[in-house]
């Protein structure tokens, strides 16, 4: 859990800087695909190093999907909806 957890700030970070260098979007469907195949491979691998190192990509991928489409979602509003909250 805890490898999950440091790819999650990782992934957070980082897909903060790429998404300024590219479009949302497309961080967005390569995170998808990444999630996709790292879930695959959970099933496949059975060490221990090797599934720390899938869990660590995995929250890497997680995050920077979750980034990317908070960032979609806030250029889709207009105006003062960014600011407001109607939970």
């Amino acid at each position: 859990m805890s490898c999950y957890g440091t790819g999650t700030v990782i992934g957070g970070i980082m897909s903060g800087k790429l998404c300024d260098q590219t479009s949302p979007e497309k961080i967005a469907l390569l995170s998808l695909l990444a999630q996709g195949i790292l879930f695959y491979s959970l099933v496949c691998f059975t060490t221990p190093l090797t599934l720390m190192l899938v869990l660590l990509l995995l929250g890497i991928s997680t995050y920077c999907f979750k980034t990317a489409n908070y960032i979609v979602m806030l250029s889709q509003c207009q105006g003062d909806a960014k600011c407001s909250s109607r939970w």
